[in-house]
This record gives structure tokens, sequence and C-alpha cells, in this order.
């Protein structure tokens, strides 16, 4: 991929001879109001670092006029960052969140240039970026941002890829629950329902100390709404429609609160329902993609003195189309339409779901108590029950009518989770975090056939983490062991018995260093090692999987996955300008991927793709670069670009099925507003993505897909009704602007179609 290279030519002007101000801060808990002694303030362009007295007070002299980004660290609570404009009257007083109430962990990200560019980039989305963005799923949310792309399929099927990485590397985080149910594979994604997240963050590297070792390829985080902090009730209402599938969603929200003497308890609930038609491509009807989906959500906190309990109970279903034009009858359908630029079977628009379809239910409990030894010590346990069950059914090649209205795969994995975590911090600037987690799942499988066996796993983990904030900076290092024992009863597979038993044990070490440097540049280093274990998928999957039409093969030789990352970031803000490079190298023993059999499968349900496991060394390498600018008031402008290098080091030739690389330019304007518009904003976005030329030669079914640009424009407002606090929030989104004809190399049902072409999108958002 060629390189966009942006020059920005600025004529900066700066007022001289100015009287030095001073400005008084307090900073203080924001939810008892207790002063915080020994935070850490810092100012940008002014380097001197202060911290805060007995009374969490602390003055900066010697400032000009002017604006300024103040930057607020404690130890067990979250970062702040706040512009104050000088002179300032009176005290200014700032809240930091406690980590065991909110969970804002501050992680290394990338700059998203579609907004304010001296936003915090700890918190990739926040809630008014997750209005603008929030689509029909998680995935499609949040690609765009550096280094974050989409693995799909037509429809609602798809998951976000960090890094090359997707799957069983990522882990999800709803809330206060790690999210199970990738053991089966790709066309599985995150059963979680974009209304019910707030605000979204995404770690990049290897994050498996505290998470475990599914998340070596980094983490997603999706948070709900903060918790009131007065008595009554409040809440959303939410409406969306898309053009391109003819789709209608909407949500409902509620929430309330209410104070007792020396407690507090609150309650939220959150519902919604989405409907949509088949997807169209730019020239065609992209048939049986259509899909409808329920979900719920229940949210309870209690607070009595030293002790915090959260209750969430969520149920997420959705029934999705499979694309008619990837279900085919026999070889010769097959390379035809692999060879073909159009789909074999193109039908008109309908809301109708038929045959090839699947159906997704996943419930969730959890509970989480905090109890605060004392002011500077507390205790967490955090309990996860979760069952996922999905059913699929074929295309109706079922020879037996009595046969027919069964699916073809049902499987359902129960899992429970138990983390115990204790934290403690010492003389302000040092933070001590253990923990311990275990973890038990058991998946059964009906229906006429199964692609895995039924197993039972159990894993247990522990780590500790330490943390030591510097005057310019901090230093992180973490420790941890996982063991997992498997159990696959005994199974019959044509005319063999099998059964296995297998354990896995392994270490991970992860280091951070992050340091202010001068001039305002911030340097962060990280160094980790992870272990993964192989997935139930990757050993023992053989068949059909209709989801993505292809036939899979596992591999019961694999072993575990052993990574090591090393992760630089270098970050200049000055004046209207900030940039941020990252530089990473992974490498991996044992990476485990899928690759193309020789000739496609054919089987009585049809004639498909196939694909088997396989492991070997690899190196996974990149930058990100991103970049955004403010020439004026109001007016943004921002570039981004990544670039990933994936090879195959035992075979001397790249990966298969890896993102190519792209760049995205972007240009706003977000002003206060006039009248009964309240801040608007315009945004016109162009991507280039690259063809994916590294690619393994003669082993895939079709070459990838050729380079592509796309425009998107997005623009919104909101309202103040009635001259009260109600307000009415309207966003709207042009996708694919000018309907362009493309295939994306992620996209699994590239071999037989284009992606979906134009999408106007309206979400309108009423909060009372």
């Amino acid at each position: 991929m060629s390189f966009l290279f942006v020059f920005y030519v600025v004529n900066l002007t700066q007022v001289l001879g100015q009287d030095k101000l001073s400005l008084n801060i307090q900073v203080l808990d924001s939810l008892t109001h207790e002063p915080l002694q020994g935070a850490s303030i810092s100012i940008a362009k002014h380097r001197h670092l202060h911290i805060t007295d007995g009374q969490g007070r602390a003055v900066i002299d010697s400032l000009p006029q002017g604006d300024y980004w103040v930057h607020v660290t404690y130890i067990g609570y979250h970062h702040h960052d706040e512009k104050v404009m000088m002179p300032h009257k009176g005290q200014l007083k700032l809240y930091l969140c406690p980590e065991y109430h909110h969970l804002h962990e501050t992680t290394i990200s990338a700059v998203d240039v579609n907004v304010n560019f001296a936003k915090r980039n700890s918190i990739l989305l926040n809630a008014n970026e997750i209005n603008k963005r929030q689509d029909q799923n998680i995935a499609s949310m949040l690609k765009g941002i550096g280094g974050v792309t989409m693995l799909n399929s037509a429809g609602n099927v798809a998951k976000p890829v960090i890094r090359g990485m997707h799957g069983i590397r990522l882990t999800t985080v709803q809330g206060n629950a790690r999210l199970e149910g990738q053991q089966w594979g790709e066309d599985h994604g995150p059963e979680v329902d974009p209304f019910a997240v707030s605000q979204a963050e995404v770690i990049k590297g290897a994050a498996v100390v505290e998470f475990g070792p599914e998340a070596i390829g980094g983490v997603i985080r999706l948070l709900p709404k903060e918790w009131p902090d007065s008595n009554g009730i409040g809440g959303d209402l939410s409406l969306q429609t898309h053009s391109n599938n003819s789709q209608g969603a909407s949500n409902l929200s509620l929430q309330g609160r209410k104070n007792l003497k020396e407690a507090w308890f609150a309650l939220r609930g959150n519902a919604s329902i989405r409907k949509a038609g088949d997807s169209r491509a730019p020239d065609y009807v992209i048939s049986n993609t259509g899909f409808e989906e329920y979900a719920g959500k229940m949210d309870a906190a209690i607070a009595y003195k030293k002790v915090f309990v959260e209750f969430t109970f969520s149920n997420f279903q959705t029934r999705q189309g499979i694309f008619a034009g990837s279900h085919l009858g026999n070889l010769s359908d097959l390379n035809a339409a692999l060879k073909s630029d159009r789909p074999k079977i193109i039908q008109d628009f309908t809301y109708q779901i038929k045959r090839p379809y699947q159906w997704v239910n996943h419930t969730l409990f959890n509970t989480k108590v905090v109890y605060a030894i004392n002011k500077r010590s507390k205790y967490i346990v955090n309990y996860t029950q979760q069952a996922n069950r999905r059913m699929e059914y074929d295309a109706d090649f079922v020879y037996n009518p009595a046969l027919r209205d069964r699916p073809a795969m049902d499987l359902e994995i129960q899992t429970f989770q138990v983390e115990q975590v204790f934290e403690s911090k010492f003389n302000h600037h040092l933070f001590i975090k253990v923990g311990l987690s275990s973890q038990s799942q058991n998946n059964t499988v009906a229906g006429l056939q199964f692609i895995i066996p039924a197993f039972k796993s159990f894993s247990q983990g522990g780590f500790a983490l330490i943390k030591q904030e510097l005057p310019h900076g901090s230093i992180s290092i973490g420790l941890r062991y996982d063991a997992r024992w498997l159990e696959v009863p005994s199974y019959r597979r044509f005319s063999t018995t099998l059964s296995y038993n297998r354990n896995f044990k392994g270490t991970t070490f992860i280091g951070s260093w992050q340091h202010q440097l001068p001039k305002e540049f911030l340097l962060r280093v990280n160094i980790s090692s992870g272990f993964r274990p192989p997935a139930v998928n990757e050993l023992y999957s053989y068949g059909l999987h209709y989801g993505i039409a292809s036939f899979e093969i596992g591999n019961e030789a694999l072993g575990p996955e052993r990574a090591w990352l090393g992760d630089v970031s270098l970050r200049k803000q000055k004046g209207n300008w900030l940039a941020e490079l990252n530089l990473f190298a992974q490498y991996y023993d044992g990476f485990i991927y899928k690759s193309p059999l020789a000739s496609p499968v054919l089987t009585i349900r049809g004639a498909f793709p196939a694909f088997e496991f396989k492991q070997s060394d690899g190196l996974f390498a990149g930058a990100e670069f991103n970049i955004a600018y403010q020439p004026i008031k109001g007016l943004q402008s921002g570039f981004q670009a990544s670039y990933l290098y994936a090879q195959n080091l035992s075979k001397n030739q790249p990966f298969i099925f890896m993102p190519a690389n792209r760049a995205t330019w972007s240009v706003g304007y977000a002003g206060k507003g006039w009248n009964a518009f309240e801040e608007p904003y315009i945004t016109l976005e162009a991507q280039v993505v690259a063809q994916q030329k590294r690619v393994p030669l003669n082993v895939d079914f079709a070459a990838p897909p050729a380079a592509y640009q796309l425009f998107n424009l997005t623009g919104g407002t909101k309202f103040n009704l009635w001259k009260s606090n109600k307000k009415l929030y309207l966003n709207l989104g042009l996708n694919n602007l000018f309907n362009k004809t493309y295939r994306d190399y992620l996209s699994r049902y590239r071999y037989f179609t284009d992606d979906p072409g134009l999408n106007f999108i309206i979400r309108i958002t009423f909060k009372f």
C-alpha cells in the first residue's frame, strides 16, 4: 500500500507580553466528595508537576491567558482531563471516579480523528460518539478506529478485528462480564445490543494478565451508562432506520436512583427491537440477508457504607438469514459462482428470512460485590453465569420431510466464572492488584449433525499487577499463570469412536512504561509475553459451518500459542495539533490459522469451500499513525493510516485472511449552535483500502478483491426542548456515499457477492 502524506501549512500567532495568571484546583472523590491528597496535576505547555495537599488543593501560577488542558491522575482512580480557559474565576473542582465503581480503565489506544483532537485517548468512544456511530452491530460501530477493522458476512454477522486478531484472540467485556461463545468459529459475532452501550474502549495488544489467555490479541470493553448521582428517574427513547436493508430499530432505556441516609440504590432497564430485510449491493439484492433482533437488559446497584453491589441480567436473541447464493448444490455451480462477478441466486427484496438461517439466544447474569476494606484497599468478587445457544438451519436439502423442521446443528455452551480481586494503594503513588479466576464450561450438541463435539473445560488463573506513578509518568509490571483442563467425552464420527483429554498450562508477563518527555511528547512502551490454549473448534471441528458457508477441519495435534509483543507509542500535542505514532511487533510461536484446502468439498448439503486449521511460527508487525488539526475554532480535520505485515515464518509466505492496509482522511465542523440548534456538526470522511497483495500464492479459492475508496458523510445536532433538560438528538449518516461497488478482503462472502451499497441512516434519541 502506498502511504498517503498529508501536509498542513499553518500560520500560528502568539499573544506576547500577557499577564501571568494563577489557577486554583481542588481534586475530589466523585462518590464521597472527599479531597484526594497526593493527586498529580500536569498541564500541557507547563512542564511542572503539581501534587495536591491534604485538602486536595494545588495552585498553578505563571500561566498566560489562553486555553489549557489539565491532566489529573491518582492511583485507584480514573485519569481525568479538563479544558480550562484562563483567566479562570474561582476554584476549579475536579472529580475523579474510583476504578471499582466505573470501569473506565486507562488504556493506550488510537486517536479518534472524527472528534475533538484534544480528547483524552484512553476512552476511545464516549457517549456522544456512540450516539453518532451506533449501528446494527458492535463491529460496525468500532470500525474506522486506527488498527480496528471488521470481519463480516452479509447481513448482521460481524466481529471486530484488531491488528489482524479476532474471535477467540479478542476478549469482549460487557459491563463486568467477559463474554463467551467464540469457541464455535468466525460467524459468531459478539451477542451484544449496541443500544445498551454508552462507552467503548479498545485495548490493543496483549492484555492477558488481567483478562485471561483469550485476550492475547486485545480487549474490547463495552460499558453501560454511569449510575446517576442524584434522586430521580430519567431515560431515553432511540429510533433508527437504515435505507440499504430497510431496517427499523427502537430502544427504550429507563434508570433511576434513590438516596437514603447511609445508602443508595438504583435501577436501569433497557429493551430494544431491530428488524431488517435483505441488504442491497449497488446492482442487486443480496438475497436472504435479513435479520431480526430482540434484546433486554436489567441492572441494579446498591451501596451501603463500605459495600457496593451491582447486578446485571441480559438476554439477546437474533434470527439471521444466511446469504442464499453461498449454498450451492454442486461443484460446477460453486466454481461458476467463484468466477462470476454476480451471485448465482438473486431474488427480490423481502423481509422474509428463509433457509438457510441461524438463531442465537444469549443469556447472561452477573453479580459484582465491592467491599472497601479501608480508604486504600478493597476486595472484589465478580460472578458471571451465561448460556449461549445457537441453532443453524440448512438450505432444506434434507430428503426426509420429517427432519426438515429440525436444525442441522444445535449447540449450547454454559459458562460459570468467578473472579476475586484485591486492590490496594500505598504512599499515594504505588498500586497493587492481585486476583484469582475460575471458569467452568459445558458444551452440548444436538441437531442432525455437529461441527464440534460436546466438551467440558475448567480453567484456573491467578495474576498480580504493580503500578508505580512517577513524577512524569508511570511504570507497571504484571504476571499471570493459567491452567486449563479440556475433556471431550466419547463420541462417534462416521465409524470411529473418539474421545480426548488435554491439559494446557502457561504464564504471561507484561511490562509498561510511560514518560512525559520535553516539549509535550508522551512516550509509552509495552513489552509482553502471552499464552493461549487452542480452542475446541481449532482442535476438533469437522463439518459444514453454515453461517460462513464453509467446511472446516480441526487439527487435534495443535499446541498452545506463545506470543511476544513489543509496542511503542509516541504522542505529541502542540497548540492545535495532535499526532500519535504506534509501532508494534508480535512474534508467535505456533500461531493457529485456517488454510484453504486445494479443492472445495461436496456434501449432501451442497458444495462448499473447505478449510483446515494449521499452526506455524509467525510475525505480525505494523504501524498506526494518527494526526488531528484544528485550524480555526470549530473546524476539525484528521488523518489516520494503518499498516500490517503478517508473515508465516515457518513457510516463508504471508498469512492468509489478514486486513488490507488502509488510510482515512476526515474534515468537519462542530459549532456551539444557534437558536434551537445546539452543537451541530458535519463530517466528511474518505477511506482508501489497498488491495491485499500479501497472500500465499495459489492457496485461496479466489484472488483478493481490488482496492477501493469509500466516502461517508455524517452530521447532526441536538435540540433543547421546552426550555428544560430534555434533549432531542438527531444524527444522520450516509455510508458509501457514491454507491461504490466493492468487495472487502475480510468479508467471508466476498467469494459470492459484492458488499452493501449506499446506506442512509437516521438516528433520533430523546433524552428525558
